[in-house]
């Protein structure tokens, strides 16, 4: 399998930029960025509760790693992908999720 991550956050300029040139979905719809990574085999990681949403209608794929972590800049989201990589590696490779919620311990209180 496939797998490749679209990185969709107003935070993430820089990524954003760099797939959006190289998966060109810079401006797109939610339903082209879904219809693209399912398609490809793509795992969309979004703050956006409208993905949340699409994986309740649609179900999977493509699966959905939904941040829950408020208003948070780039290293702070980089760091938590970084410390959750093997839960991430887990659910992309397992058949039955379709959605992984990633929540800080600041984003608790």
């Amino acid at each position: 399998m496939k797998i490749g991550l679209i990185w969709l956050e107003d935070g993430m300029r820089k990524w954003e930029g760099i797939l959006s040139r190289a998966l060109r979905v810079r401006g797109a719809t939610d339903a082209s960025i879904w219809d693209y990574a399912k398609t490809h085999s793509f795992v969309i990681v979004s703050k956006d509760n409208d993905f949340r949403q699409r994986t309740f209608i649609y179900g999977a794929p493509p699966k959905v790693i939904w941040l829950s972590i408020g208003n948070a800049g780039t290293w702070f989201i980089a760091e938590l992908l970084r410390s959750r990589v093997p839960r991430i590696q887990s659910f992309i490779h397992d058949s039955n999720d379709t959605m992984l919620v990633l929540r800080s311990e600041r984003s608790r209180t």
